[in-house]
């Protein structure tokens, strides 16, 4: 599992969103390419406002480019909401998220974030 170049991005008018400027890239531990294009836009994790006291805010910590990259593929939906939550899962892992922190931002997302099927995958 690896994550490519840390991409730029620039803050939004809204002042809440963020835009890629360059692609964000993540290879999962299966070896499947995960892509985040220029000008795609993310509003970082989606983490509950109480919950934000023990996990972070949206967009600053380890875990904001796999939140960006999950944004990206629930928005698209190219790949199976069970695939998208598991590549966030090890995006997080990737970038030195803490196990336990992991695990309850997967499950989180896993229990209460969208769910999705594709007809064909892309790998």
């Amino acid at each position: 599992m690896s994550w490519g170049i840390n991409p730029r991005v620039e803050l939004t008018s809204d002042g809440i969103h963020i835009r890629l400027i360059d692609p964000l890239e993540f290879e999962d531990s299966k070896g499947v390419n995960w892509v985040a294009p220029p000008g795609m836009e993310s509003d970082g994790a989606s983490i509950p406002w109480l919950a934000q006291m023990f996990i972070g805010s949206p967009l600053v910590g380890k875990y904001r480019r796999a939140a960006i990259m999950h944004d990206h593929y629930c928005v698209t939906k190219t790949r199976s909401s069970y695939r998208v939550h598991w590549a966030f899962f090890e995006g997080m892992l990737a970038d030195d998220v803490r196990l336990t922190k992991a695990i309850a931002m997967w499950m989180a997302v896993a229990t209460f974030g969208p769910k999705f099927l594709v007809k064909k995958e892309k790998t």
